[in-house]
Parts: C-alpha cells; structure tokens; sequence
C-alpha cells in the first residue's frame, strides 16, 4: 500500500531536507506537490539530495 502524504512528510529524508533548503515547513501539502514533481521543495531536490550524500561520506570516513 502506498504511504500517505502525512506519512511522507514525517519519514522522507531528502524531502525533509529539500523543504529546509527552500525555507518551507514539511507538510502534507507540499509533500503531496514533492510527489508530484511540483513545489519549491522539488526544486531543491538536487541540492538535497548532495548535502545528505555528503554527510553520509563524512559520517563513513569515506574517501574520494
């Protein structure tokens, strides 16, 4: 079954992430515009989805 926007919004890391780049709270709402490809939070993806990647290599003690 697939998860609510509710749902969404209290779990997803990048969308969580996405909405604090873009200045906005993360709800419903605009969790079911994420989904959609659509928002100001979709449009910040990219740069979410980079600062979570580099964290996570900081956190491994990854090299590149």
């Amino acid at each position: 079954m697939k998860s609510t926007n509710r749902k969404f919004a209290k779990e997803n890391r990048l969308f969580r992430k996405a909405c604090e780049i873009a200045h906005i709270n993360p709800t419903d709402r605009q969790a079911g515009k994420f989904r959609k490809h659509r928002g100001l939070a979709y449009k910040n993806q990219g740069k979410a989805q980079s600062a979570i990647d580099k964290k996570k290599q900081e956190n491994n003690g990854a090299r590149i």
